[in-house]
């Protein structure tokens, strides 16, 4: 009897050490999981804000581009991000949303997407963008963005690829079983919820239009732009005549189909020869040229001269829209700039 009682006791000895083990094992166990996890995730800087871009390169001008702006806060932190067109300069926001959510407790996370549109090419840098978190001034890093004026061609003569014969697919009668299976239930699942569930009602964001890119309209607000702070005396003239070229090339390139934001005054007269039969350029190309000496040779012409080019590119670009209006009116086809004189 006293050997059964002895034999009991050595065995819930046995029995309490052995589960205090596997307590033990498992602790450390979850206690190093959890580290390797918080390594694999570190927590973010808080207040911190960063830039990316979501639409896929490459861009050309007119395309609306998307833009991420992420800021990590606490729960009673206000934030305050830029939304005008003036702080994305030369960019123009079409559309701003924005997302919140809780990360874990006391962190949120908030998500704001720009929708953004620029009519210039080049290698353009987005601006730094200032964020309010709170009490404290954030800055973001500028992103480069690089804007074509045409998509590049496709690869030439691509590389050919060797062909592999089809393999016969191995199906195990298991794995069909799964999947009529799971369509079964996905039915079934669909069929309850349809049955028995109130549907919600989803508010509907309405889509944002995009206008389509018009060279006239934009070229003329441009101009009067110019016109606007050259007489107030807003602007020198080296951004006049750069501002000038700019917007002569993107129309008359536009017209002409050509890459003439690309082409030097040279090239840009040149080509212009070979359509000397339809056109007289004189007057386009006095102005090129004389921006060509204000950008390069620091040249300084009079405020009248400047002031009567600014007229004159807006008395030039509106004949070359009436003209090839009623050049398409008559034939019923669009056929670039076939006027008299520009």
């Amino acid at each position: 009897m006293k050997q059964t009682q002895k034999h009991f006791r050595l065995k819930a000895r046995f029995t309490g050490i052995a589960a205090l083990a596997v307590i033990v094992f498992f602790s450390i166990v979850g206690q190093t999981a959890a580290g390797k996890k918080s390594d694999r995730n570190p927590s973010p800087d808080v207040p911190s804000a960063t830039v990316n871009i979501l639409s896929e390169k490459p861009f050309t001008i007119g395309d609306s581009i998307d833009i991420l702006l992420t800021v990590y806060h606490k729960r009673k932190d206000k934030i305050a991000y830029p939304k005008d067109s003036e702080s994305f300069s030369p960019f123009e926001v079409r559309h701003v949303d924005e997302k919140r959510r809780k990360i874990k407790k006391g962190l949120y996370k908030t998500n704001i997407v720009y929708t953004l549109t620029v009519y210039q090419t080049g290698n353009l840098t987005l601006p730094s963008l200032e964020v309010t978190v709170g009490s404290e001034q954030l800055k973001t890093e500028p992103v480069p963005l690089p804007i074509l004026s045409v998509l590049p061609q496709d690869t030439v003569n691509p590389p050919l690829k060797d062909i592999v014969p089809p393999l016969r697919a191995h199906i195990q009668p298991l794995i069909i079983i799964v999947i009529l299976a799971s369509i079964c239930t996905v039915l079934v699942l669909f069929m309850v919820i349809s049955k028995y569930l109130v549907k919600k009602l989803h508010k509907k964001t309405p889509a944002t239009s995009f206008q389509q890119f018009d060279p006239y309209l934009y070229s003329i607000r441009q101009l009067e732009d110019i016109k606007n702070t050259f007489h107030k005396n807003l602007t020198d003239e080296k951004d006049v005549y750069s501002k000038l070229s700019h917007v002569l090339r993107l129309f008359f390139g536009h017209n002409l189909r050509v890459p003439a934001l690309e082409m030097t005054t040279g090239e840009l007269k040149r080509f212009l020869r070979q359509k000397s039969r339809f056109l007289k350029p004189m007057r386009l190309l006095n102005i090129l040229t004389r921006s060509d000496l204000v950008k390069f040779a620091k040249d300084r012409p009079p405020r009248r001269t400047i002031g009567s080019d600014i007229d004159t590119s807006i008395t030039i670009i509106k004949q070359a829209h009436e003209k090839t209006e009623e050049a398409q009116t008559s034939s019923g086809e669009s056929e670039g700039v076939t006027h008299d004189d520009f």
